[in-house]
């Protein structure tokens, strides 16, 4: 039965920004996270927010979603299992720039910035890594 260290490692080394990261280096990620459950319905954060942590999904799903000018919700995009939330913010500096809620009950394992960006110096490769997919982002 795999344990839930094996179960984190297994779905981060699926994500794209983590994919190239051995074992050893998944651990150390996954050691520097929390877990936290945001219950149906519940914004895990607002537009205009500080950004000051990174979300991978355990499980359940989420909605970005932003306010059109005549104040109805906009969709754009619903979040799965091993997607990541939060990183433009995080690696811009700037407010959120959507609004996250949960469809059903989520749990999610977060990373603070100041954690997260101490990781990426010891793992400068990462690092490229997550530069390379964020200017891809940009350019789609």
């Amino acid at each position: 039965m795999p344990t839930r260290t094996e179960e984190r490692r297994a779905l981060l080394s699926k994500q794209e920004f983590f994919a190239e990261l051995d074992d050893r280096a998944l651990d150390e990620l996954i050691q520097v996270s929390r877990i936290e459950t945001v219950e149906a319905r519940a914004e895990l954060y607002h537009k205009g927010d500080e950004a000051h942590q990174i979300y991978v999904i355990l499980s359940g799903r989420l909605k970005v979603i932003a306010s059109s000018p005549e104040g109805e919700d906009v969709v754009f995009s619903i979040m799965q299992p091993g997607e990541v939330i939060g990183e433009v913010a995080l690696f811009a500096k700037t407010p959120r720039s959507g609004t996250v809620v949960a469809l059903e009950e989520s749990d999610l394992l977060v990373f603070h910035r100041r954690d997260f960006m101490a990781f990426l110096e010891r793992h400068p490769r990462t690092a490229l890594k997550v530069s390379e997919v964020l200017a891809g982002r940009i350019v789609r």
